[in-house]
């Protein structure tokens, strides 16, 4: 039995709807943009990576990524907003409701990296350390279960990227090869945290599920979180990114639903 995602209809954007996030034999399955627009690759070679910081407790301490003026880099977008934690070097991003924006959720930053949206549709982020050419993606999935069929974040990794035809695809590609995959608590979260490998390059991915909005029982969710980074594999095993791992966990460990 295949169950289908609503749609997240906003007439305020003008953009078509949304496409339909499936999930299919116990797997989530979720939709991207990958196969609409060139602008959302799930993996693609300009992915590199990012920074990540400590694994947070849910009293957040943020180490600081630079030392910088207490600003955020200008995000060209009225859909989504950014200011100072108070925290050296953080920034904390976060969806403007009043401009009818489907940024529903927030989280922090390094102050000093690019924000970019993406993929149109659907809420998504990209992160750029301009200085150091690092990235991150975040991806936004949102999701319908039944009382049958609840999303199992064990199987997160499962997930697979479909367009509006029917046609899917693994988020993880079968070229990569796992080489760790283990669930853990960053700040409130449990998260599956999973490393693969293709060639000389390790992708790291972080999945968590999360609650929007009105639900009818605690245990409810509605949506898969996918942060998303690339390293070389050499400086991974070298331990030369703890620093970068740490950046990208503090801002797993940040994220909330705003509304």
């Amino acid at each position: 039995m295949v169950h289908v995602g609503r749609p997240i209809e906003n007439p305020r954007m003008r953009f078509p709807r949304f496409l339909y996030p499936l999930l299919v034999s116990g797997a989530i399955s979720a939709v991207s943009l990958q196969a609409c627009s060139a602008l959302n690759p799930l993996v693609g070679p300009s992915e590199t990576s990012v920074p990540s910081a400590a694994t947070a407790t849910s009293s957040l301490l943020l180490p600081s990524p630079v030392p910088t003026e207490e600003k955020c880099v200008r995000i060209d977008s009225p859909w989504v907003s950014a200011e100072p934690t108070g925290d050296e070097g953080w920034c904390k991003l976060h969806g403007v409701q009043e401009a009818g924006s489907t940024y529903d959720y927030s989280l922090v930053y390094p102050g000093k990296w690019t924000v970019t949206l993406f993929g149109i549709l659907s809420p998504n982020l990209r992160f750029e350390d301009e200085a150091t050419g690092l990235a991150m993606d975040v991806f936004s999935f949102y999701l319908q279960v039944s009382e049958e069929r609840k999303p199992e974040l064990e199987r997160a990794d499962n997930t697979l990227s479909c367009d509006e035809k029917g046609n899917c695809n693994p988020i993880v590609g079968p070229d990569e090869q796992a080489v760790s995959r283990e669930i853990r608590t960053l700040g409130s979260h449990e998260v599956l945290v999973l490393r693969t490998q293709v060639n000389e390059i390790s992708h790291l991915r972080y999945f968590t599920l999360l609650k929007h909005g009105e639900q009818t029982a605690p245990e409810d969710v509605n949506r898969l979180y996918v942060f998303h980074f690339t390293l070389p594999t050499a400086e991974v095993e070298a331990g030369q990114h703890v620093a970068l791992i740490e950046t990208a966990e503090t801002m797993v460990a940040s994220l909330r639903p705003e509304w």
